[in-house]
């Protein structure tokens, strides 16, 4: 276990996220199909459960209501002290540039 200290200010996680909607849709009114309509209108008290377990077979138990279509991504960075934060940075300054240098780190983020 790492402990953080007030002094340095390390380790130091810095995370952030970006999110991207491309499309929001959603429905205004339900529309039932006259295949769907029939069978739930065929249902009564006296129905068994297997004729249940068929119509949820053939529509399924959800629909969908509203889809959000788009991107997101997150990303935690932790640096354990000043110099490995600078030289990321550095790095970070080259390769947005489109330069490498030779030998560089590979810096490892999850997702």
């Amino acid at each position: 276990m790492v402990n953080y200290s007030e002094v340095s200010g390390y380790p130091l996680v810095q995370q952030w996220s970006l999110r991207s909607v491309l499309y929001h849709v959603k429905l205004n009114q339900w529309v039932l199909s006259q295949a769907f309509s029939s069978a739930i209108h065929s249902l009564d008290g006296a129905t068994q459960r297997s004729d249940y377990v068929s119509i949820l077979r053939e529509f399924g138990n959800h629909y969908v209501q509203e889809a959000v279509y788009g991107f997101q991504e997150s990303c935690t960075i932790w640096y354990p002290n000043k110099q490995v934060q600078r030289q990321l940075w550095l790095e970070y300054q080259d390769i947005s540039k489109g330069r490498t240098s030779p030998g560089s780190a590979m810096v490892i983020m999850e997702y």
